[in-house]
């Protein structure tokens, strides 16, 4: 019989840092300390990190910047995005994980880094439930930055109210969050769960953000 994972068993829980000025997202990561890192909250030497998240908020967006260290320069397939190198946000923003059915509350992103052939970041807003899905729109609300190195990429990119119309820092100071960064062909690095539990489909799956 196959054995769950033992950080299946348990949902993170980090703090998510003010900022006390926007980031300048042009993907130099100028604005990211330590102060905003995310920990990777259980180690798996099998399968030991390739990527740095950062997370951040203030009253008008919330914020996170990504770094993926790659075996090769970064590659990103907008028509088909969970193919190349990506990343996939989660946000539940009642943070009540207690549910298993997305809400008005939630929602998935995709970010696609600089690199074959995608000249700039883009991002691009998933249909709830549905994990491939083929040639989605630039989604305009969501504002993101990245910069591609030799075998990599860091990815800034913030989240106002255009785009998760009922964020409300003041009155539900937890988000549901989880994110996938996807290596083409290769690697999946996550917080909570990972696709193969189905977490595009189920926000009971992902952990939370304290806004602190």
């Amino acid at each position: 019989m196959a054995m769950i994972p033992l950080r299946y068993a348990f949902q993170p829980v980090a703090t998510c840092r003010r900022m006390k000025r926007p980031p300048s997202l042009d993907g130099t990561f100028s604005a990211w300390s330590r102060d905003y890192l995310l920990a990777d909250w259980i180690v798996d030497e099998e399968h030991p990190p390739f990527a740095t998240v950062y997370t951040a908020w203030d009253d008008a967006c919330l914020y996170f910047a990504f770094q993926a260290n790659l075996r090769r320069a970064p590659r990103a397939l907008p028509r088909r995005f969970w193919s190349g190198d990506c990343v996939e946000v989660f946000l539940d923003l009642r943070g009540t994980l207690n549910h298993n059915e997305y809400t008005e509350h939630c929602h998935h992103f995709f970010l696609l880094p600089q690199g074959g052939g995608n000249t700039t970041a883009h991002a691009g807003r998933c249909e709830p439930g549905v994990e491939h899905q083929i040639a989605i729109a630039h989604d305009e609300t969501v504002l993101v930055a990245s910069e591609a190195f030799p075998q990599g990429y860091r990815m800034e990119v913030a989240f106002p109210r255009a785009a998760i119309p009922t964020y409300d820092p003041a009155s539900f100071p937890s988000v549901g969050f989880n994110y996938l960064v996807r290596e083409g062909g290769g690697r999946t690095q996550f917080w909570s769960v990972g696709p193969e539990l189905q977490t595009f489909r189920d926000p009971s799956t992902w952990g939370e953000l304290e806004l602190a």
